[in-house]
């Protein structure tokens, strides 16, 4: 029977990237996979077999200097508000779909699912 599984990932390419075989491997199986991410990781994800739901890309709107700590406490609150749009999706998702897995990076909103 196929499982309607939830994955969430922070949106850059070393938290994405890990994630796609996973993704195939239980979109090849049966599963419905639903997907959480940005515009930028769609069509990989979708090839992969994935229904992707979009939130904004703030990390890649924000102008982020990493070594100032300037740039620190911005990198951190887009952390947070991704997270928080993350949340928000899940939410509007969990009113239809019953899911069965959630499958998350500890870096992020699924670690709050």
């Amino acid at each position: 029977m196929a499982k309607h599984i939830l994955m969430i990932n922070f949106p850059a390419e070393g938290h994405v990237n890990p994630t796609l075989g996973v993704t195939k491997a239980f979109s090849e199986r049966g599963d419905h996979v639903h997907y959480i991410s940005t515009e930028k990781y769609k069509s990989r994800l979708e090839g992969v077999g994935a229904e992707v739901h979009l939130h904004r890309d703030l990390l890649r709107m924000t102008p982020i200097d990493p070594g100032t700590p300037a740039g620190i406490l911005a990198f951190l609150k887009v952390h947070i508000k991704t997270s928080l749009e993350i949340l928000q999706i899940v939410q509007r998702l969990a009113e239809d779909i019953q899911f069965d897995a959630v499958y998350y990076d500890k870096f992020g909103a699924g670690e709050l699912v």
